[in-house]
């Protein structure tokens, strides 16, 4: 669950790949749209243009207070681009991220679909202009390439399409499968049960580092299934104590010993969440590897106030500095959904290949992050094994405390989880 202040970007989506000609077989490939190349933030170098990307023409970016590791990436952005085809060393999978900023003043928005052979990419991309602190977009997506040549087309739906880069990198043979389901919970059993005891194990206990208020249980009163293929999380008022200490509230924290990798997968939920002051839902992924916080890692899909129905975050929690004394960083977005996320139930989504991830609400990318795109003199934290966490918080350093009016009991109402990876 998230830490320190918020960084807010844009819509981002992630899409691998492409380095020079000549780097080996499964090199990372990496271009960007100008003839020249450029070093990313990091010390990495992108090649350049050649005859990679057709269509539209090269425009300088009003760049700003662009939220990224790698500015020099977005220098330059290729305004109306039309195609890519991108010479790859071999047939086979590979896994893509396509970067672009846009260059139009706000509130200009450019929505285009994009194309790979017969693939089309979901959900289509959407660049805005925001009126704060401006951020790049990426999308990220599995490509089978049967050929020597990685195509894409990229059809204009509102504005022009834009592009600033293209990165590639090879996954494996054509027939390689696609990621592997490591957790599918429809949450069916009868009313008043408790979860799937070999999937989900409650973490009870108090404390938590953020001034959360509440004492977690695995009692029937804080978890269990509704008989209507639901699980709810329930968080009471109530006094009870454990070890010595009494709180004012209880809840419960699921945990999901997964130990799953996120250079390549797919994490889901459908959910309901409760409304009210003070309140703290969170559906996220915490480092398995036994190497103490925040070396870890952290990635939140997606995290709620009950202070605001229609407002969601997205956060990614990692390591800077030396190993032996890391500081930690995080960067993410604040997402505001023209539908109340307490009313029905909404999809949460995380997808992730090498370098890259994107996350979702209801089909439609709200965030994403790239190894190029992360603070300079910081570590990568998603090249490591995570599990999965469902719980509800009280109070807390980022909802603030509850109020009188606060609705108790309040429930996260799981429709089911999914993850492949």
């Amino acid at each position: 669950m998230s830490r320190a202040s918020i960084v807010t970007f844009a819509f981002v989506g992630a899409l691998m790949g492409c380095s020079a000609p000549a780097a080996s077989a499964d090199a990372v490939l990496r271009r960007v749209v100008t003839p020249s190349g450029i070093v990313d933030g990091h010390g990495v170098r992108w090649a350049g243009a050649g005859s990679v990307f057709t269509g539209g023409s090269l425009r300088a970016t009003r760049r700003g207070t662009l939220v990224t590791g790698s500015p020099k990436l977005y220098d330059v952005v290729r305004d109306g681009v039309a195609q890519v085809r991108l010479p790859v060393p071999r047939p086979g999978r590979y896994a893509v991220v396509l970067y672009m900023a846009n260059p139009s003043p706000p509130p200009n928005q450019r929505h285009f679909a994009v194309t790979f052979g017969q693939q089309r990419l979901t959900p289509d991309v959407e660049a805005y202009a925001p009126r704060t602190a401006r951020s790049p977009t990426h999308a990220v997506a599995e490509v089978v390439v049967t050929g020597r040549v990685l195509r894409a087309s990229l059809r204009p739906l509102r504005g022009r399409p834009v592009l600033s880069a293209i990165e590639a990198r090879r996954l494996g043979p054509v027939d390689m499968p696609e990621v592997a389901p490591v957790l599918a919970d429809q949450f069916d059993g009868p009313a008043g049960s408790l979860p799937d005891p070999t999937r989900w194990f409650p973490e009870n206990g108090g404390g938590y580092p953020h001034g959360e208020l509440e004492t977690t249980t695995g009692r029937p009163e804080n978890v269990g299934l509704d008989g209507a293929g639901h699980l709810v999380i329930t968080a009471r008022a109530e006094r009870f104590s454990r070890d010595g200490i009494t709180r004012d509230y209880t809840s419960a924290r699921l945990l999901a010993p997964l130990g799953i990798r996120l250079t390549r997968s797919f994490v889901r939920a459908r959910m309901r969440v409760p409304s009210g002051v003070g309140l703290w839902s969170a559906f996220w992924l915490l480092g398995a590897d036994p190497v103490p916080y925040p070396e870890s890692g952290e990635v939140d899909i997606v995290e709620q106030l009950g202070n605001d129905p229609r407002l969601s975050y997205n956060f990614i929690h990692g390591a800077s500095g030396p190993r032996a004394a890391p500081d930690a960083w995080q960067t993410g977005h604040t997402h505001r959904s023209s539908r109340r996320l307490d009313q029905g139930f909404h999809d949460y989504a995380m997808r992730s290949v090498p370098g890259a991830v994107e996350f979702q609400l209801d089909g439609r990318r709200t965030m994403t992050m790239t190894r190029a795109d992360r603070p300079v003199a910081t570590r990568w934290p998603l090249d490591r094994t995570y599990n999965l966490l469902l719980n509800i918080s009280v109070g807390g350093d980022f909802p603030g405390p509850p109020l009188l009016s606060t609705p108790f009991p309040a429930r996260l109402i799981v429709d089911d989880v999914s993850v492949n990876g």
